[in-house]
């Protein structure tokens, strides 16, 4: 499981994943926080993963939801997942912008550091939305417009990489 879990995560970090894997598993054997971020990312991509030749056609249906009742739970459960990832790293967002951008930057990270795919947002702005996101959209069982686009699971997922990568990588 740990290396599964590292290599899941090192993909994002360098394009040898094996050897990245085996350099960062003692750290997730010392470190619970990020061990915890590496499991809660790696269980997200296993309900929802885009491989690197798929992204084109993702690009094409950016604000496509799943057609599916079946998909649309798995988004959800991503979402869910890949959230906690950050909460790991970061706890839950403080809403003191002083503390939340602290808070980044303890990883390594600008708040403002622009992200994303076919749209760029700041970090500061994209965590917060993730977790609206996911009270709104992927919380409650009970809530009708749970409607989460293949655009939104994408940027929430790099989101979640990229915080679970500065903190691996300001580990070292």
């Amino acid at each position: 499981m740990i290396l599964n879990n590292a290599l899941a995560v090192s993909i994002y970090i360098s394009e040898n994943a094996v050897d990245e894997a085996w350099k960062i598993t003692p750290l997730l054997f010392q470190n619970d926080r990020i061990y915890n971020a590496v499991s809660f990312l790696k269980t997200g991509q296993d309900d929802f993963f885009v491989r690197p030749g798929e992204i084109n056609e993702i690009f094409a249906k950016w604000n496509q939801s799943s057609k599916t009742g079946f998909y649309q739970r798995k988004f959800e459960n991503s979402l869910q997942n890949a959230f906690k990832a950050i909460e790991a790293i970061i706890g839950d967002p403080p809403k003191d912008n002083k503390k939340f951008f602290a808070k980044i930057k303890g990883i390594g990270l600008d708040p403002f550091e622009e992200f994303g795919y076919l749209s760029k947002d700041p970090l500061h702005v994209v965590i917060p939305q993730m977790n609206a996101a996911r009270d709104k959209k992927a919380a409650h069982g009970s809530t009708k417009d749970r409607i989460i686009t293949l655009g939104e699971m994408m940027t929430y997922q790099d989101c979640a990489h990229l915080i679970v990568a500065a903190a691996i990588k300001n580990s070292f």
